[in-house]
C-alpha cells in the first residue's frame, strides 16, 4: 500500500484538524488491517448532484481586507453575508453577499482583495442567466 499524507492548506493548520486527521489516518489503517483493532465501520456519504449552470464566482464589492465568515462545505442562501471586507483607512466595513444561493466550494485564502477578486465560488442547485462559473 502507498500512501501519500497531504498537510493541507496554508490557513488550514490547527490541532483540531491535525488531530482528526489522525484519527481518520488510523481508522483507515485498521480498516485495511495494517493496524490491530475493530475494523470501522465506513461512514455513508451523500453525493450531491448540482448543475454545471447554477455555478456563481462572488467577487469583491470593495478593496480592503477580507474576512470569511462562511468557509467551504457550508451551505448559504442568496443574499447571506458570506464575507465582509474592511477598509483599512476609512474602517468602513462592506458585506459580500452572493446573488444565488448554494455550496460554497471554494474560498479565497490573501487577506486583502481589490474591488472585483474573487472571493468564493458557490455551487448553486437551481441555473440560472450567466451561472456556470463553476470552471472560471
Amino acid at each position: 500500500m502507498a500512501v501519500t499524507v497531504e498537510l493541507r492548506g496554508q490557513q488550514e493548520v490547527n490541532h483540531a484538524t491535525a488531530c482528526d486527521d489522525a484519527e481518520r489516518i488510523y481508522r483507515y489503517l485498521q480498516y485495511r488491517g495494517v493496524l490491530a483493532g475493530a475494523r470501522p465501520e465506513v461512514p455513508q456519504q451523500e453525493t450531491v448532484m448540482l448543475p454545471f449552470a447554477a455555478g456563481e464566482i462572488v467577487t469583491a464589492p470593495a478593496t480592503g481586507i477580507l474576512v470569511q465568515l462562511k468557509q467551504p462545505g457550508e451551505w448559504v442562501s442568496a443574499d447571506d453575508v458570506v464575507a465582509e471586507i474592511i477598509d483599512p483607512l476609512t474602517d468602513m466595513v462592506k458585506a459580500v453577499r452572493p446573488t444565488s444561493g448554494g455550496l460554497i466550494y471554494a474560498s479565497r485564502r490573501a487577506p486583502f482583495v481589490t474591488l472585483g477578486a474573487e472571493v468564493m465560488k458557490i455551487a448553486g442547485e437551481r441555473p440560472f442567466s450567466g451561472g456556470g462559473g463553476l470552471a472560471l
